[in-house]
């Protein structure tokens, strides 16, 4: 056995530490313990058990003053019996794990000192060699191991299996994950190609305002309305085969467009074109611009509603989903918009170019004030105040465009029946000429006044284009009876306050005609006066308001002329003094003596002619002849040589 001699070290007993609280939380703790809480300690108490500890210390120092000696030596001999007795009970303990060790040592070296001699014997102690000997125990196993060879072959063949499966399983996954790579790039690619075309063909790709991670088109335009201008942008969405889904917004997902109709005496006689459908296959571009036609047929369709409001005095009403526009007691335009995706039913009818003109030049108005509103908004002088804006003027400048057309044809259409009527009657001389004075390069300070701007405007080519299209629209047209009797117009057209159009008469070579002072040019000085200032001088203070008031003004000078002319001639070749004309309630009359009488009027029933009506008495009867020349009928007698004979008779 092994044997340990004694170690050489002293036990020292733990130090005592201070009593007193280490910290707050134990003081609160403590004094909680011992007094019940800061409430029960007080400044009496506190300085009464001060007191009573100061006396009882006094007290016993003075009733035994060797007591405290013997006490203390007795503790001191407790403590140092103690101290000694726990050294010697932890040097047992140090002994027994010490002997402890060495057996278990000695009995593993015995044990192997049959299997490995050299090696225990350098950890086998010299007694137990001597006592039993060298090599005396040994061990065998119980029962042999289940791992054989072929076991760890078959064990060794599995792991190789399941490391191959995990391998291929691995170069599947990575074989799948290229491949849904290479398919995601495909799709990438076509994705991106489809938005590089929409971004080449000037559209602006941008990301959402509301969505900053998806992409989107903005095909609005930049001066519309606030609800038109904020929602035209759509997102880009890529689909499961790499195209691209364009979401509308306020257009939503089917197109539409502003149609006009044409109904004349309650038939319909002209519709506007409408596109065929977009495909939802078609380019991505193609469907941008759809999105964009649809969205500015929508806010022109806003715009003309909320103005069509306002120009009821115009004969525009709107009525549920139409706006009806009375061009004149035959002819009405109806405005409606339309979805795509009904059938067009249009066919060919007579007024379609109309109907086609009307709708592109909404848009035209349309495109062009937002170029006068980015105008306005770009002024300086220009300032905001917080009334609602006014509407847009979009019908009233084709309203006033109409309206001169219309006086143009109207005026037309009589001025040259007349001139043919005059003709055919033996008016050799009559003619009429009809100019339209094209617009200048910049716009005249009226025009300034009708856009209602503050200063000079350099439009545009294009611009002036529109402008000069849509008012301010001028002609001139000069009637000719003989070259003393001579009626000069200029008609002018206005969006503001009243879209009309409006004609200034007067009189070539008259003294009293100042064309200048009524706004006009000057006409050239004429060497003789116009007959037409005594026989039916025009209302020279202000222009005529339409065009009919124009030519009821030249229906009733040609009358008076013609009745001046016939009674003239007549007296002159058949020697009367007593042949005459005059002024009656029921026109111009040319009188004789006795009761004879020729009438001259134009009527219009059933068509523009020239009617004379012979009336004389015979046999105390009244008789009545009554001759007429029309624009398409030419006839062998002629208005002076019925004159004639009639008062030859």
């Amino acid at each position: 056995m092994a044997s340990t001699s004694p170690s050489l070290f002293t036990l020292r007993p733990w130090p005592r530490g201070d009593k007193k609280p280490k910290k707050l939380g134990e003081f609160i703790a403590r004094v909680n313990a011992e007094r019940g809480g800061f409430r029960n300690v007080t400044e009496m108490e506190l300085r009464e058990e001060l007191h009573a500890a100061e006396d009882g210390r006094n007290q016993s120092a003075a009733s035994s003053p060797d007591s405290d000696s013997d006490m203390d030596v007795d503790s001191d001999g407790a403590k140092s019996k103690t101290t000694l007795e726990a050294r010697e009970e932890f040097l047992r303990n140090i002994e027994f794990a010490h002997q402890s060790a060495m057996l278990s040592l000695d009995f593993v070296s015995l044990l192997l000192s049959k299997e490995t001699p050299n090696q225990a014997n350098t950890t086998l102690s010299p007694a137990l060699r001597d006592l039993v000997g060298f090599g005396v125990l040994g061990a065998s196993r119980l029962q042999d191991s289940n791992i054989t060879p072929a076991r760890t072959q078959d064990d060794l063949a599995v792991a190789t299996g399941w490391r191959l499966i995990g391998t291929n399983k691995m170069v599947d996954s990575v074989l799948e994950a290229a491949e849904r790579l290479e398919k995601e790039i495909s799709l990438e690619t076509k994705y991106w190609a489809d938005v590089l075309a929409v971004s080449d063909n000037g559209w602006t790709v941008t990301s959402l305002p509301y969505d900053p991670h998806t992409l989107g088109v903005r095909y609005g335009f930049a001066e519309s309305a606030p609800e038109y201008r904020n929602s035209s942008i759509a997102p880009l969405r890529r689909n499961d085969d790499g195209t691209v889904r364009l979401e509308r917004g306020v257009s939503g997902g089917s197109s539409k467009r502003v149609r006009a109709v044409v109904i004349k005496n309650g038939q319909v006689t002209g519709k506007s074109r409408l596109p065929g459908q977009v495909d939802e296959k078609a380019p991505l571009q193609d469907r941008v611009l759809e999105a964009r036609n649809t969205i500015f047929s929508q806010e022109l369709w806003y715009e003309i509603n909320k103005e069509a409001r306002t120009l009821l005095s115009l004969k525009v009403q709107s009525i549920d989903d139409q706006i009806i526009y009375e061009a004149d007691p035959e002819t009405k335009v109806i405005l409606t918009l339309e979805d795509l995706d009904a059938p067009d039913a249009g066919g060919d009818l007579p007024d379609n170019q109309f109907a086609n003109t009307v709708v592109l030049g909404l848009h035209f108005l349309l495109l062009f004030s937002h170029r006068l509103s980015y105008f306005k908004r770009t002024q300086s002088t220009q300032t905001t105040t917080g009334r609602e804006a006014p509407p847009l003027s979009i019908l009233r400048p084709l309203i006033s465009r109409l309206t001169y057309d219309n006086a143009c044809t109207k005026l037309t259409y009589f001025l040259t029946k007349l001139k043919t009527i005059l003709q055919n009657a033996g008016f050799s001389t009559a003619d009429f000429t009809q100019t339209m004075i094209p617009p200048g390069p910049q716009l005249p300070p009226q025009q300034i006044a009708q856009l209602a701007l503050q200063q000079i405007w350099r439009a545009s080519p294009s611009e002036a284009l529109i402008i000069n299209l849509a008012q301010l629209l001028e002609l001139t047209a000069e009637l000719t009876f003989t070259p003393q009797a001579r009626i000069g117009l200029r008609g002018r057209s206005f969006v503001t306050p009243m879209a009309s159009t409006q004609f200034m008469v007067f009189l070539p070579g008259a003294s009293n005609n100042n064309p200048a002072a009524q706004g006009q040019n000057p006409a050239p000085a004429q060497t003789k006066s116009n007959e037409l200032e005594e026989l039916y001088p025009p209302y020279s203070q202000d222009a005529y308001p339409n065009v009919d008031e124009a030519i009821y003004y030249i229906r009733q000078a040609s009358v008076r002329v013609i009745v001046d002319w016939v009674a003239s001639l007549a007296a002159e070749k058949l020697g009367r003094d007593d042949l005459d004309w005059s002024e009656t309630t029921s026109g111009a009359v040319i009188r004789a003596l006795g009761k004879n009488e020729v009438r001259l009027d134009i009527t219009d029933s059933p068509d523009l002619a020239l009617r004379l009506q012979m009336r004389w008495v015979e046999n105390r009867d009244v008789k009545q002849r009554n001759v007429t020349w029309a624009a398409g009928q030419e006839s062998k007698e002629t208005l002076e040589q019925l004159v004639v004979d009639f008062f030859r008779q």
